[in-house]
């Protein structure tokens, strides 16, 4: 059995977190419950979404490669390239200009990326689930959080699920460990550069977090 891994921004990352910019949230709206049902966005979506991102500590040589905090998921061109290299292509992108005032620095090879096909994965009986909001059934999905993730080997064992969003919680991206090896074995080369210096250096700015599996 492959293990599995939550990808998250790294928490100790001074760039890690996005808004987007008030007129670029009727895309939001609009396109929320296909993204949260795992779905192809149906309508026109503004070309480029803009963003705007905080700095909390010390800038570093970038933003770390995924990008949270705007009820959607960004991340970089160099990420892209590994999921892609990786087999992975259950997925479709939106162009972004991130903009960071106080840096006045602006990145253009940032995408939101919208995983297609949310699954239901979960060990219900492990797993430790909030339900923010109830849904609608056939129409909208209800809001939940999972505190605690546990997959379910007997549901994993029916796919073939190199990423993916659970349908409980469809904020958390979820890779199998071939991806993740993919990610170890292609560091960007601003990662490179620094473990050459000798210096320690996280992965792409993010935290692989491996998850239960029973």
């Amino acid at each position: 059995m492959l293990k599995y891994y939550k990808i998250r921004t790294d928490p100790n990352s001074p760039c890690g977190v996005v808004t987007m910019d008030s007129e670029q949230k009727l895309f939001l709206s609009e396109s929320m419950v296909n993204f949260l049902k795992g779905r192809l966005t149906a309508k026109p979506v503004p070309n480029p979404l803009k963003f705007t991102g905080s700095v909390y500590k010390p800038y570093p040589e970038r933003p770390s490669h995924i990008l949270e905090g705007a009820e959607v998921i960004l991340v970089s061109e160099a990420f892209v390239s590994v999921l892609r290299g990786a087999g992975v292509d259950n997925f479709e992108l939106f162009p972004t200009i991130v903009e960071y005032p106080k840096l006045k620095k602006t990145y253009t090879d940032y995408y939101v990326l919208n995983v297609v096909g949310t699954v239901d994965v979960l060990n219900k009986e492990k797993s430790e689930i909030t339900t923010l909001m109830e849904g609608i059934p056939g129409e909208t999905p209800g809001v939940h959080t999972i505190d605690k993730i546990v997959l379910d080997a007997k549901k994993l064992s029916k796919g073939d699920y190199k990423m993916f969003r659970p349908i409980q919680d469809p904020l958390k991206l979820i890779i199998d460990e071939l991806v993740l090896f993919a990610f170890l074995k292609n560091r960007p080369p601003e990662i490179k550069e620094e473990i050459k210096n000798g210096k320690k250096a996280a992965a792409w700015g993010i935290e692989f977090d491996e998850i239960s599996v029973e």
